[in-house]
């Protein structure tokens, strides 16, 4: 998982996300580029101890820390399947094991959990999968060694979400999203800001961390997430953030 908070406190979201993942049997890393020199904590003061945690820069955002973790650990590259997820959704509110199950049971070779036709299609980087090592193959050791520093958000984007679902056309990889952007919005809107509500009540069970904070003026009903989400789970979402 890819972090950055300006604390050295772990947010709710990041832990719940970690315990699914270990309750499913993944092993999971943190890589945390947080400026707070102070050891990351937890409330569960035993999830870290079940957690690889590497500390590093605030540099290229999440794929930098993707990169980075590849780097160290190379092997990680040939496992029959690895998620890499990044700490932008606030949740999950209840159980990942379907969205988990999906990704285990999908035949293809790169899978997400929403998809979008937003600058062009591709999978939304917040929870992606790759299967059967695919990500030993060449063109993505090249892709991920190549990974730069991006100072704008928007060129990480284009050059590495966009561009990796572009890769995999151009290999031939298979992709699929377990939620595809027709299931929440209109062709080139983006799925986890325009169809979050959605996204919920077909079970996805996170909300884009954006919304809940400085939701974009065209996103017209983000200020209706925290009664949807007391609604559905009995939760507080700012708890969460």
């Amino acid at each position: 998982m890819a972090h950055w908070s300006a604390s050295h406190q772990v947010s709710r979201s990041v832990e719940r996300f970690l315990q699914e993942l270990l309750d499913n049997g993944y092993f999971c890393a943190l890589v945390s580029a947080s400026p707070d020199p102070r050891p990351l904590t937890t409330d569960d003061p035993d999830l870290l101890g079940r957690v690889s945690v590497i500390r590093r820069p605030n540099l290229g955002y999440d794929f930098g820390s993707w990169s980075a973790y590849l780097h160290l650990h190379p092997h990680v590259r040939s496992a029959s399947r690895v998620l890499l997820v990044n700490d932008s959704l606030v949740g999950p509110f209840s159980s990942l094991q379907e969205i988990l199950d999906g990704f285990a049971e999908c035949p293809t070779d790169i899978w997400g959990m929403v998809g979008t036709t937003q600058g062009r299609p591709h999978l939304q980087s917040h929870v992606m999968g790759y299967k059967d090592g695919v990500l030993d193959d060449r063109a993505l050791r090249r892709f991920w060694e190549d990974v730069r520093v991006e100072r704008r958000k928007k060129a990480v984007i284009r050059h590495y979400e966009i561009g990796l679902s572009r890769l995999a056309d151009k290999e031939g990889l298979m992709v699929a999203a377990h939620y595809p952007w027709t299931w929440a919005t209109a062709r080139g809107q983006n799925p986890t800001s325009l169809g979050w509500r959605r996204l919920i009540a077909l079970g996805m069970p996170f909300v884009k961390r954006e919304l809940v904070r400085t939701p974009p003026p065209e996103v017209l009903d983000a200020s209706d997430i925290p009664h949807v989400v007391r609604s559905r789970w009995g939760e507080d979402v700012h708890a969460w953030l």
